[in-house]
């Protein structure tokens, strides 16, 4: 299953093997908090913000993220609202 991936620049996701793929999104250098420095949190004027899908579930069990990376060697639970693409959820300001 890949739903809500973001990827970077000219990129794209194998087409050779049979899965479900939707809402994968591809983000510019702009979209992100400070992409050279390692924060690829999505900036909060960015489109891509709240654009993420709910993705189905897998087996009978929920792919909905619950927690999140947090620098360095940390997870914190999720904010609140809708899902945006990418595996971080926190906005940059």
């Amino acid at each position: 299953m890949l739903v809500n991936n973001l990827m970077l620049g000219n990129a794209s996701l194998a087409t050779d093997i049979a899965w479900e793929s939707r809402n994968n999104r591809i983000a510019g250098p702009g979209d992100f908090a400070s992409a050279p420095n390692g924060d690829y949190r999505l900036r909060a004027g960015s489109a891509l913000v709240g654009k993420g899908v709910e993705p189905d579930a897998a087996n009978g069990v929920s792919m909905r993220l619950e927690r999140e990376y947090d620098h360095p060697l940390r997870g914190r639970p999720l904010p609140a609202g809708p899902l945006s693409p990418g595996a971080l959820q926190s906005v940059a300001p």
